[in-house]
């Protein structure tokens, strides 16, 4: 299953208006990538501190997930962050198995491209590509 949350500000408002896509479709997760504000949401003030950005959160029966959330900055560039989990482990700590990666100074075209293989993937192969890079 693939969750996309996702916010930016809609008009004038100081505020980000946030939206959630439930049980999505590789489409429609597409079409929220692409159609983001990257634009507008990169260029605010820094005193603006509530920013928008887009979470991707894909996820299966036996509670494993990966998570991917892109944040935009400056004019056309963001970062992107991965993490996958396929054992949370005792207290979080012992027999975790994860991996996370940061990807900065992206374009947005460059992190939806980083993105997309990974939304027709299962859990586990994600990891295992993840933990390969």
């Amino acid at each position: 299953m693939i969750n996309v949350h996702y916010s930016y500000r809609e008009g004038d408002a100081k505020e980000p208006t946030h939206f959630s896509s439930e049980n999505a479709t590789i489409e429609q997760v597409m079409s929220i990538l692409t159609e983001y504000p990257w634009d507008t949401e990169g260029n605010l003030p820094t005193e603006e501190h509530a920013g928008g950005g887009i979470f991707v959160e894909i996820t299966n029966h036996n509670k494993q997930e990966a998570t991917f959330q892109i944040v935009p900055f400056g004019n056309e560039h963001c970062m992107l962050f991965a993490n996958v989990v396929l054992k949370k482990g005792f207290l979080g700590i012992f027999g975790k198995q994860s991996v996370s990666k940061d990807f900065e100074e992206l374009t947005p075209e460059q992190a939806i491209e980083r993105i997309k293989p990974f939304l027709s993937i299962s859990v586990p192969s994600i990891y295992e590509e993840l933990a390969s890079i």
